[in-house]
């Protein structure tokens, strides 16, 4: 159980730091609402962005906090609703910023698509076989720990950058200008 400790615990992960940044920059997720027309979205009211980063960061905080099936579970079931949002914004607006990671422009993409439903199906699968506790990682010793938190912080960076990535590489596949670093990785500015 101990080897589905790091698949959980980087989903769960990705997701504090997604709610994080929507709380620092909420309008981004709160247009990408607008723009698909969720019911309570309304016009892209920042308080849409800073509830969904809210819910976020308590559903990956809990995954982390809690090795209980319900927990993973929660997880995977969030991660299709995101799927679902990818779905659904991609039919109304594919040109919408996704609102992914804070001021994120970048629009929804088939990665998002991927990425999402490969992690939900992931968090259901740990929810269904045995959830790890994060303690059982730690009492393996500080050279396991030290090696899962670096393996931890570097799959988190990935994810984190994949859905900004290949869409950065279709647009420049395309011959269309690259857009500024800043405003695809989520920088206030």
């Amino acid at each position: 159980m101990l080897a589905l400790a790091g698949p959980l615990h980087l989903l769960a992960l990705v997701l504090v730091v997604s709610g994080i940044q929507k709380l620092i920059a909420p309008q981004a997720a709160a247009s990408a609402m607008a723009d698909a027309r969720l019911p309570l979205a309304g016009r892209g009211r920042p308080i849409v962005g800073v509830a969904l980063g809210a819910v976020e960061v308590a559903t990956g905080a809990a995954a982390l906090a809690v090795p209980h099936g319900m927990a993973a579970a929660w997880l995977g079931v969030f991660y299709l609703a995101l799927a679902g949002f990818v779905l659904l914004l991609r039919s109304r607006d594919a040109d919408a910023g996704c609102g992914c990671f804070g001021a994120s422009t970048t629009p929804p993409g088939t990665a998002h698509l991927v990425l999402n439903g490969v992690a939900a199906a992931t968090a259901f699968a740990i929810a269904a076989t045995g959830v790890p506790d994060i303690v059982d990682v730690f009492d393996a010793g500080i050279v396991t720990s030290a090696a899962y938190l670096l393996l931890l912080g570097i799959g988190a960076s990935l994810l984190l950058l994949a859905p900004a990535l290949t869409a950065e590489t279709g647009r420049l596949l395309r011959g269309q200008p690259s857009e500024p670093a800043v405003r695809t990785f989520g920088s206030v500015s």
